[in-house]
């Protein structure tokens, strides 16, 4: 009896570990920012954008409970909402509120953003 215990732990913890190494269904789908899809953005929680004087918005929400634990909770996002102009910043006149990012260096983002 002992051993048949020892196995079905070994299984629930395995059947947990699978299960949680999935995605959940649809939940990990970014907003397409350039269609307006802003609906649950929270412009609290916006990254600075490096020397540019930009402050935006980029999606995030791990793939799976493992991603969660690493901190890479912005693997799926591919556009940038920006929320914030500095003052006399080089993008000062060039990039407005609102506007989306979709890449850098003429070739649009193929992974991570936040890197």
């Amino acid at each position: 009896m002992r051993k048949q215990n020892r196995i079905q732990v070994v299984c629930t913890m395995l059947a947990l570990t699978v299960l949680m190494s999935f995605p959940t269904l649809g939940a990990n789908i970014p907003p397409d920012l350039t269609k307006g899809e802003t609906n649950g953005v929270n412009r609290s929680g916006t990254y600075n954008l490096g020397a540019t004087g930009l402050r935006g918005w980029i999606y995030t929400k791990p793939a799976n409970y493992l991603d969660s634990l690493q901190g890479r909770t912005t693997l799926a996002s591919r556009q940038i909402l920006v929320t914030h102009v500095g003052e006399k910043s080089p993008a000062d006149g060039v990039i407005q509120v609102d506007d989306v990012i979709l890449g850098a260096g003429g070739k649009l983002f193929s992974d991570d953003r936040r890197t």
